[in-house]
C-alpha cells in the first residue's frame, strides 16, 4: 500500500510539474519562414527605439508602443519609422504580460515579420508573436520561442513542449527572406 501511495504522489507531482511548465505558454500553429514571408505585409530589419505603455480603458488592457527605426525593408515598402503595437507592458503600477509575445529591448537590432494596421496609421503588429521576431547579435539571429507551445496538426492535434531552436546566420536568413519575397522590396 505504501508503494502505491508513493507512486500516486509521484504521479501527481509529475502532472503538476508538466502542467505548470505549460501554464505560461501560448499555444500557436507553427509557421515556416515561407508562411511568414507570404503572410506578412512587411518584413524589416530595424533598430528598437523607445517603448511606451499605457492602460487603454476602452479596451480594458495595457498596450505598448515600440518605435522602430527601419534600416532595411526585406519585403514591402516600409517608412523610415514604424510603431509596433503589442498587448502588455507596465502602466500605472500594473504589469500585464503576454506569454509567447516578443519582448524587444531598446537598442536591439531585429528582423520582424509585420502586419499593417488597417486604420492607415504607421502602427504595425507582429504576424505571429515571438515566431515573427529575430534578434540580431553580430552575425547570428535567433528567436525566443520559450513561452510558445506549438500545436502539431495531423491525425489529431498534439501539443509539444515550448520551442527551442538554434540561431541562424543573418546573411543566410536575409537572403532566404528576399528569395521567398520574390526579390521585391
Amino acid at each position: 500500500m505504501l508503494a502505491v501511495r508513493r507512486l500516486s504522489a509521484l504521479t501527481v507531482l509529475a502532472l503538476v510539474a508538466l502542467t505548470s511548465s505549460l501554464a505560461y505558454a501560448t499555444v500557436v500553429v507553427p509557421l515556416t519562414l515561407a508562411d511568414q514571408v507570404q503572410r506578412a505585409d512587411l518584413v524589416v530589419r530595424a533598430r528598437v527605439g523607445s517603448v511606451r505603455s499605457a492602460y487603454v480603458a476602452e479596451r480594458g488592457t495595457i498596450l505598448s508602443w515600440t518605435e522602430l527605426e527601419v534600416t532595411e525593408s526585406l519585403k514591402g515598402q516600409a517608412p523610415v519609422t514604424l510603431t509596433l503595437r503589442q498587448m502588455g507592458g507596465t502602466a500605472d503600477g500594473q504589469t500585464m504580460l503576454v506569454p509567447g509575445d516578443a519582448h524587444l529591448v531598446p537598442g536591439e537590432e531585429v528582423i520582424l515579420f509585420l502586419r499593417r494596421d488597417r486604420n492607415g496609421t504607421n502602427d504595425v503588429f507582429l504576424l505571429a508573436l515571438a515566431q515573427s521576431a529575430y534578434v540580431v547579435r553580430g552575425q547570428q539571429a535567433s528567436r525566443d520561442l520559450s513561452q510558445l507551445t506549438f500545436a502539431v496538426l495531423g491525425d489529431g492535434t498534439q501539443l509539444s513542449e515550448p520551442g527551442h531552436e538554434a540561431s541562424v546566420r543573418v546573411d543566410a536568413l536575409v537572403s532566404q527572406i528576399r528569395s521567398l519575397a520574390g526579390g521585391a522590396q
